[in-house]
């Protein structure tokens, strides 16, 4: 009995710590942007040992408010820079669909939740539908860069087209990333004690 009552125990834990959802915001300040079929890239640092299973996004888009939106999100490893218009390295991770909220406000986006091992990741969101909004700055402005105890993301190049046109740089993303630490380990052991 009691050996049970410690597996059970360490699996409603690990439930609960897996469930817990954190996020991490850039801003909503757009200046600029660009059309459907464009892209953001920017880098992001794993922080957590864990690892961590990402949820959902929210992004800004200049789409009428209740306009449907869908996106498309690559990684590669370590970095994007150097690949902004390589499509062979990256790969597809998730794609989802949301709906418009209005210039300068977090329209959420359903994304099909995809895990990612601590360690840094080239990001590329491709907006397949919906017209990217992001705010330009100067090289070493601190607001290129966020972090938290679990995710950091140093901002960023879109590109005019689907891994191929021009490439702007900097250009901050805006957006949230939900995510929840990727625990996936179950403790199966027979341990004893008493509680």
């Amino acid at each position: 009995m009691r050996k049970t009552l410690l597996v059970l125990v360490a699996v409603l834990v690990l439930s609960g710590m897996a469930s817990s959802q954190g996020f991490i915001t850039t801003q909503f300040a757009s200046n600029n942007g660009g059309s459907a079929g464009w892209m953001n890239m920017f880098v992001l640092q794993v922080i957590n040992p864990a690892g961590l299973t990402i949820t959902s996004l929210d992004v800004n888009v200049s789409d009428a408010v209740s306009t449907t939106i869908s996106l498309a999100v690559y990684t590669i490893p370590n970095t994007y820079i150097g690949n902004e218009t390589n499509q062979k390295p990256w790969k597809l991770v998730s794609t989802g669909t949301g709906t418009a909220a209005g210039l300068d406000k977090p329209s959420p986006v359903d994304v099909a939740d995809f895990t990612l091992s601590p360690g840094l990741y080239g990001i590329g969101i491709h907006y397949v539908a919906g017209s990217l909004r992001y705010t330009g700055t100067g090289t070493g402005n601190p607001t290129q860069r966020y972090k938290n105890a679990d995710i950091g993301l140093l901002l960023g190049k879109s590109v005019a087209g689907f891994f191929t046109g021009t490439i702007f740089s900097p250009r901050v993303w805006n957006g949230t990333i939900y995510y929840k630490p990727a625990i996936t380990a179950i403790i199966t052991g027979t341990g004893t004690g008493t509680i």
